[in-house]
C-alpha cells in the first residue's frame, strides 16, 4: 500500500511492509582515520555510550514478544485452520523499520515487529502481531495467489476477533508516533554519473559507486535526505 506524507504528528502508519530488493549495489570503501590523540580518547571513554532503544528495555520487549507469540499463535492457528504457526514462523523485533509497524516475509518465514512499539499502548502489539500472523496464514492457505489485504486476510482477522485495518492513527500510537515520524526519514546516496542509488537510515560517506569504481572513476556519491513516503522514492 502506498504511503502518503502526514500533515502532522497525527500520522497513519501501514502495518504491512513488503520485501524490497536493493536498488543498486555499491562497493564500500574503508577510510583509515588518523590515530586519536590521548585527550580525545579520554573524552570518548568518559562519554556515555549511545543506544537508540535502551538495551535492557529492548531485551525485555523481545522476551514479551516471544511469550505473546507462544500464547496467541496456537489459538489463531486453530481458528484459521492452519498448522501451529509457531513451528514454521519466527518472530523478531526490528530496530530498522521506518514506514511500517510490522511485516511478514514469506521467503524467510519471518515476522518482524518494529521497536517503535516499545513506547506504544500494549494492546497494539497484539493487534499488529495478529495482523502479520494472518498474512502468514494466508500464505499457507493460498500462497501468492491473493492480495495482501484482500478478502481472505480480512476474514482471518475477523475470526481472531479484531478489526481488519491496515493503518493505525498517530494519536493511537501515543508517544511512539513522534519516534515513528523521526524514523521515516532516509538518506539517498546517488551516483551523479550512472544514476545508481542506495538508501540508508544515516549518511554513509565512505560508500562509493561500484560500477564507476570498476570503470576507473572515483565513484563518489551525492547524499541528501528524503522522506520515506515521498513520491521521489517511488520514481
Amino acid at each position: 500500500m502506498t504511503s502518503t506524507k502526514p500533515a502532522s504528528l497525527q500520522l497513519s502508519l501501514p502495518l504491512f511492509e513488503p520485501d524490497r530488493a536493493p536498488v543498486a549495489s555499491f562497493a564500500p570503501v574503508v577510510t583509515r582515520r588518523p590515530a586519536a590523540q590521548p585527550a580525545a580518547r579520554r573524552a570518548r571513554a568518559a562519554a556515555p555510550a549511545a543506544s537508540a532503544p535502551d538495551r535492557s528495555q529492548s531485551a525485555a520487549t523481545e522476551t514479551a514478544l516471544d511469550r505473546l507469540w507462544c500464547e496467541a499463535a496456537p489459538e489463531w492457528s486453530r481458528r484459521w485452520g492452519v498448522p501451529d504457526l509457531r513451528a514454521t514462523v519466527r518472530v523478531e523485533l526490528s530496530h530498522r523499520m521506518r514506514s511500517s509497524l510490522g511485516g511478514f516475509y514469506p521467503r524467510e518465514r519471518l515476522i518482524r515487529i518494529t521497536d517503535v512499539l516499545l513506547e506504544a499502548p500494549p494492546h497494539l502489539l497484539l493487534e499488529i502481531l495478529c495482523h502479520e500472523a494472518a498474512h502468514a496464514a494466508v500464505h499457507v492457505l493460498h500462497g501468492d495467489r491473493v492480495r495482501s489485504h484482500g478478502r481472505e486476510w480480512r476474514d482471518l482477522m475477523r475470526r481472531a476477533g479484531l478489526e481488519p485495518r491496515v493503518r493505525v492513527p498517530g494519536q493511537e500510537l501515543g508517544p511512539a508516533a513522534q519516534r515513528a515520524a523521526r524514523k521515516r526519514w532516509l538518506w539517498r546516496h546517488r551516483c551523479p554519473v550512472c544514476r545508481a542509488e542506495r538508501l540508508a537510515g544515516r549518511p554513509v560517506r565512505q560508500w562509493r559507486c561500484g560500477p564507476c569504481r570498476a570503470a576507473g572513476r572515483h565513484g563518489e556519491l551525492v547524499i541528501h535526505r528524503v522522506w520515506a513516503g515521498s513520491a521521489e522514492l517511488r520514481r
